[in-house]
């Protein structure tokens, strides 16, 4: 029993080799190493069993996957070990090489979903520090839920006609957030554990690199001040951005702490046409996903990269 590796998702113009040790043996698998392709910057599905270990001490030398980095111009290479611990809840931690007798920790987002959970692993630079080299576990988990919400917002759109020309609109798009379906939504995702909700509309392109923006209104689940939300993503590998989107957002972070990075990934809902959605980790530590809905027939699929959001306090009124 393990967490699966789904996908890596390599945000640099690193290229990379990713062993699997497990059950006693030494390089069981191994992605990225000659005489097959180069793997770059790119989306790169994996579908792997993440190597159990409990105890490094006992477990280490036997079970872990190995991620080596290496520059394509100066030949500098950088190496991690990553595994899940199955006495932990199948939690992430990770070593720089296979030292880790001098300290490991918890990769972002690792503490995130369970056993047989879907893990997209990101490889990226720190957003301020260049050549930091961070690792971050995208967690695609709780798609009961995610369904079951995503069904509601469909209702919602529907019932009231939002549409893509209500982007700038902020009196319109405070008075869909009055609502009572979007009341019921909130008090939903309260009981899912989220702090914050909001409506947003973005759109994109891309084409191997590609860059999809959005904005929007945010607030407390359980209500308070509304927010105005305005990110940027970042994508990579061949993928379909998906044009013009209204978004239902849900966040286990505060309203008030939303601006920073996130990491990004696609989440497949596979229920209904005209539906998407994507699952973040944010570079505090914090988790969340939107759902994206589409007005026509067409199919859904965003699968972003790393996003910068701000919000910013709207004034109350007099």
């Amino acid at each position: 029993m393990a967490k699966q590796l789904a996908a890596i998702h390599n945000h640099t113009d690193k290229t990379f080799i990713l062993s699997r040790v497990a059950s006693g043996g030494r390089a069981l698998f191994v992605i990225g190493a000659a005489p097959g392709p180069v793997l770059g910057r790119g989306n790169y599905p994996i579908n792997l069993e993440i190597a159990d270990n409990s105890d490094c001490q006992k477990y280490f030398e036997t079970n872990h996957m190995r991620l080596d980095l290496t520059d394509p111009v100066t030949k500098a290479t950088q190496s991690f070990s990553f595994w899940d611990d199955d006495w932990k809840n199948f939690q992430i931690y990770f070593c720089e090489g296979e030292n880790w007798q001098a300290g490991f920790k918890l990769m972002r987002g690792g503490d995130h979903g369970g056993n047989r959970d879907n893990v997209i692993l990101k490889i990226s630079e720190h957003p301020t520090i260049p050549g930091q080299i961070e690792l971050t576990a995208v967690t695609l988990t709780g798609l009961e839920e995610k369904k079951s919400m995503a069904k509601a917002f469909l209702n919602f759109a529907k019932a009231t006609k939002i549409s893509p020309s209500d982007k700038t609109n902020q009196a319109k798009i405070l008075e869909y957030m009055q609502h009572p379906d979007f009341r019921a939504m909130s008090e939903q995702a309260a009981e899912y554990g989220y702090q914050t909700i909001g409506i947003t509309f973005g759109s994109g392109v891309s084409i191997i690199v590609g860059k999809e923006s959005q904005t929007g209104i945010v607030r407390g689940v359980r209500g308070g001040p509304f927010y105005v939300l305005a990110s940027t993503a970042i994508t990579v590998g061949a993928q379909e951005g998906f044009g013009i989107a209204i978004g239902l957002i849900l966040s286990k972070e505060p309203v008030s702490q939303m601006t920073g990075y996130s990491f990004m990934g696609e989440l497949a809902l596979s229920f209904v046409v005209g539906i998407g959605g994507v699952v973040f980790t944010t570079f505090s530590g914090y988790h969340g996903y939107q759902i994206l809905y589409l007005g026509g027939g067409e199919a859904v699929e965003a699968n972003v990269g790393i996003d910068h959001s701000v919000v910013t306090k709207l004034p109350e009124k007099p």
